[in-house]
């Protein structure tokens, strides 16, 4: 056999060798492949999804812990939320901060508006709708207007407080004036706070 075509024989040799590469590949080991890929994917998917649910139980667990040292649970909704009015109760909470915050009460007056009913500004599709939904009842507002008088850091002190009270307490209106020589730390609140109860 001559040189010439033993070059040609193994040129078409490697060509088919090449040629049976490419098919091994795209029948057999591109498919393959891809199959381990996506089980790859939905393994990590899986593990997610494990992930994602042991961090809700354990949530669960702190909550249900947190709450196994109450006796009352409805107890403690009463203090947020309470059943009627109980003005008394919320001046005595008001006052009681500004007294701790070396405030001086100087005169409440209280207004009770009509009844309202939240439910209406809640949204009506999504994830609060069904909190939209459970509320039935039209929730009692109390508006409790007073005026102190202090140093401004203690003011500011009085509204983080009020903030976290248990009770709800929002600040509705805030008016702030000069109450000593201008250069004494000391000035007037007049201040608006509504706070709420259940009607039944």
């Amino acid at each position: 056999m001559r040189q010439s075509t033993k070059r040609l024989l193994s040129s078409a040799l490697a060509l088919i060798f090449i040629v049976a590469a490419f098919i091994i590949f795209f029948s057999l080991i591109k498919p393959v492949y891809e199959d381990a890929q996506r089980m790859r994917g939905e393994e990590m998917s899986r593990k997610l999804f494990i992930d994602n649910q042991k961090k809700v139980v354990e949530k669960i667990k702190k909550l249900i812990n947190d709450y196994k040292g109450e006796e009352n649970i409805q107890e403690v909704a009463s203090l947020v939320l309470p059943s009627n009015p109980d003005v008394a109760g919320a001046l005595a909470q008001i006052n009681s901060l500004a007294k701790v915050n070396n405030l001086n009460p100087q005169g409440f007056s209280i207004a009770v508006p009509s009844l309202q009913n939240i439910t209406p500004n809640l949204p009506s599709k999504g994830e609060q709708a069904g909190i939209a939904a459970m509320i039935s009842k039209p929730v009692g507002l109390l508006n409790i207007q007073t005026r102190f008088s202090g140093s401004y850091g203690d003011f500011k002190t009085f509204l983080k407080q009020l903030e976290t009270n248990i009770r709800i307490l929002d600040m509705k209106s805030l008016q702030m004036g000069q109450a000593g020589k201008p250069s004494q730390d000391l000035y007037s609140y007049d201040i608006t706070v509504v706070t709420y109860y259940q009607s039944h």
